[in-house]
């Protein structure tokens, strides 16, 4: 039987309320932006748009399930990801508005295991991203713990750590750790689990039937859509996870349970403060220094096309979301998707683009659509006689703060392409004589080259500028030298490092990987990049290890 949302009818195209005015965008509209998703071959994408307290459209595209050949709905259930920090956000401002706790609790209140760091990690530093913890996805992966570990062994690793990426307050750099953290204060505040907590004063309040936290991963869960990636053989593979951890992530919801959150944010039914509570939830963090963040409670707050956008994506194994509202237009957005390649948010802002196009005019303008496959609409304007001038700036390109290198720009069936190691690859357009276009996460962004310079300027978000440089030699001799085991006492890890040939290569259980030579004594090894120690008489005598997320964590030579 069909399930009602509001007037909207899932497992159905759906336009709801009153007739759409004059110039908003028809169902085609709409269903011309997934047309890429929706096949009944491939994992897809669910879309949910908020007019006026309603679904105003609402439509599954592509397959929930690919054994089973089940359709994805409105009604699927979906693992949300990062999305799901601004319910843990909201649980914290409900607790400290209670009295429950207090913001500027240091979190050795709750962790007296932690170190003291010499300057206090408040609660608030974790809901804003400034805490300098480092990231415990990224020390999982450095400790060579697979995919399948307890929510303790996480805790460990991360209330183990005996120095921070940075001084608490000084910098913003996204760490899933603190709200791993801020899920287990809810249950240490409560007594309850956040599963059980939430579920009582936020998701059962709001009407969220099929909202909850899911940390148990043998829970099993009506409507659920499968997590998919695309494999090496171009057929998609099964993305799940066994992980029990949640805060971070971990949230499961469907586009109508999604459509009664939104409206919370118009009319809060959740606390004693009402719209006072809002107001906290939107209002981006400082650091120190007084600087205003573009984060705030578990949302980043931008503009786009001339509307304020208060927004959260989420990326995790086969799943990427986005939850985005413009409150001045009215207008809320829900994209679930449950393929790894998916770009939800480029998809949202699409959407959006169509609702906000009389905001043109401010200068703001659409990113350029991308289908699922990565590539720009066939009507892209291609290469011509551009050989030489990309030739000339192929090669490889370092960004000492993100750690990244860039592989070089490729062709493929007359398209170029600009690569970064663990971003991805990113179409490029051609502008002037030294610069391209481009669309980035998708949000429209500038490739220009000045010299040994590349510079990404990606709008909205950031601007970039990456040093050209050549990768160093190392003769047998060299790469003999490096090779040994080394140990980390804050990941209780031991790594070792092998010669084969003139190779590096570091032997780790999820396999073995050849460091690649950077700028300096470093190396990359995965999304990681390791920096030699040696002493006075130039003998190695560790390495410290650094990801965009965790920042010189010490290994010793045994």
């Amino acid at each position: 039987m069909n399930k009602v949302f509001g007037n909207c009818i899932a497992f159905s195209i759906s336009l709801c309320g009153p007739a759409a005015m004059a110039g908003e965008p028809t169902p085609a509209d709409i269903d011309a932006v997934f047309a890429a998703y929706d096949s009944k071959e491939a994992p897809g994408c669910a879309l949910g748009i908020y007019r006026g307290g309603e679904i105003a459209y609402a439509r599954g595209y592509g397959m929930a399930n690919l054994e089973y050949d089940i359709p994805l709905t409105p009604d699927s259930v979906f693992r949300m990801a990062s999305t799901s920090k601004q319910f843990v956000a909201t649980a914290i401002a409900l607790l400290h508005e209670s009295g429950d706790l207090d913001l500027d609790d240091p979190v050795q209140k709750y962790f007296p295991q932690m170190p003291d760091y010499g300057s206090p990690v408040t609660l608030r530093q974790l809901v804003h991203h400034t805490s300098g913890i480092r990231d415990y996805l990224d020390l999982a992966e450095l400790a060579d713990m697979g995919d399948s570990y307890s929510t303790e062994s996480a805790l460990r690793l991360v209330t183990g750590q005996q120095a921070l990426n940075f001084e608490p307050g000084s910098q913003h750099l996204y760490s899933n750790s603190g709200y791993l953290l801020l899920a287990q204060v809810v249950e240490k505040v409560t007594g309850q689990s956040l599963r059980e907590w939430t579920h009582e004063n936020m998701f059962e309040p709001l009407g969220m039937e099929q909202t909850h936290f899911h940390d148990d991963h043998t829970h099993v869960v009506p409507r659920r859509a499968d997590g998919y990636a695309p494999g090496e053989d171009e057929k998609w593979r099964i993305s799940m996870t066994q992980l029990d951890m949640v805060g971070d992530g971990g949230l499961y919801s469907t586009i109508g349970d999604l459509k009664r959150w939104d409206d919370n944010f118009s009319e809060n039914r959740l606390g004693k403060k009402r719209q006072e509570l809002i107001h906290e939830l939107e209002k981006p963090g400082r650091l120190e220094n007084g600087e205003e963040l573009d984060y705030a409670f578990g949302l980043f707050v931008d503009e786009f096309h001339g509307a304020r956008e208060v927004a959260h994506g989420g990326t995790f194994v086969g799943f990427r979301t986005e939850i985005a509202r413009y409150p001045g237009a009215d207008l809320g957005l829900a994209v679930l998707c449950n393929r790894a390649d998916a770009d939800p948010r480029s998809l949202a802002r699409q959407v959006a683009a169509l609702y906000l196009a009389e905001k043109q005019a401010t200068g703001s303008r659409a990113p350029s659509p991308v289908q699922a496959d990565g590539k720009s609409p066939a009507a892209v304007k291609r290469f011509k006689d551009t050989d030489e001038k990309l030739q000339q700036y192929a090669g490889h390109y370092w960004h000492e703060d993100k750690m990244m290198v860039q592989g070089s720009i490729t062709e493929e069936d007359g398209d170029y392409y600009l690569v970064f190691s663990g971003w991805g690859r990113f179409q490029l357009d051609p502008g002037s004589a030294s610069s391209f276009r481009a669309s980035i996460f998708g949000s429209p962004a500038q490739v220009s080259f000045t010299g040994a310079a590349m510079k990404v300027a990606i709008q909205g978000w950031t601007e970039m500028e990456f040093e050209r440089y050549a990768p160093d030699s190392f003769d047998t001799g060299e790469i003999k030298a490096l090779a040994g085991n080394y140990y980390s006492p804050e990941l209780d890890h031991f790594q070792r490092l092998e010669q084969t040939g003139d190779q590096l290569v570091a032997r780790r259980r999820t396999g073995d990987e050849e460091l690649l030579p950077v700028p300096g004594d470093r190396f990359i090894s995965g999304r990681a990049v390791i920096e030699f120690e040696r002493d006075a008489r130039g003998r190695v005598v560790g390495f410290s290890a650094s990801t965009e997320r965790v920042k010189n964590l010490k290994y010793k030579r045994l």
